[in-house]
């Protein structure tokens, strides 16, 4: 799966970061991070879901767009 640019600074090369989420189990956390200015996305214990999460932009998220409609208006 693709990983869009970063939403801070455009650069398109990323990783994937993980690391072990607790040190009493065997599950591990996986992030995307942005390789030029260190952006990090939430967490997922999958790769697939960070790479999803990492690729969704604002406008994107439930009720964010009314959110903001209503921020401006009052």
């Amino acid at each position: 799966m693709e990983t869009k640019p970063c939403p801070f600074c455009a650069y398109t090369k990323t990783r994937i970061e993980s690391w072990q989420a607790n040190t009493n189990d065997h599950h591990w956390e996986h992030a995307v991070t942005c390789e030029n200015c260190g952006a990090c996305g939430p967490s997922d214990l999958g790769k697939s879901g960070a790479i999803e999460m990492w690729n969704m932009r604002r406008t994107e998220f439930p009720n964010t767009t009314e959110r903001n409609a209503d921020e401006q208006s009052g």
